[in-house]
């Protein structure tokens, strides 16, 4: 099944014209979205083009971003200055 424009943009609900984009090249299409077209058409695309069903399956169950966070975010009572202090 080729894709038109508005067939992607009904598989994502995304616009006609943000559809068109992607198609002709002139705009990325993100991982997620590429997971998300792949489950509801079997259509491969942009970042998952030349992926294996398999490493599909398995980039779609992680997050497309993830916070970075800082050491103190996993330390404990990192929340508590008074406890930061008395941990020092």
């Amino acid at each position: 099944m080729a894709l038109t424009p508005t067939s992607l943009a009904r598989a994502l609900s995304i616009s006609v014209p943000y559809a068109s984009q992607i198609l002709s090249g002139k705009r990325d299409m993100s991982r997620d979205m590429a997971v998300q077209l792949f489950r509801k058409t079997g259509e491969k695309l942009g970042p998952i083009a030349k992926a294996t069903d398999r490493e599909i399956a398995i980039l779609g169950s992680f997050p497309e971003r993830v916070r970075l966070g800082t050491a103190n975010d996993e330390a404990p009572g990192a929340e508590d200055p008074e406890a930061r202090q008395r941990a020092a």
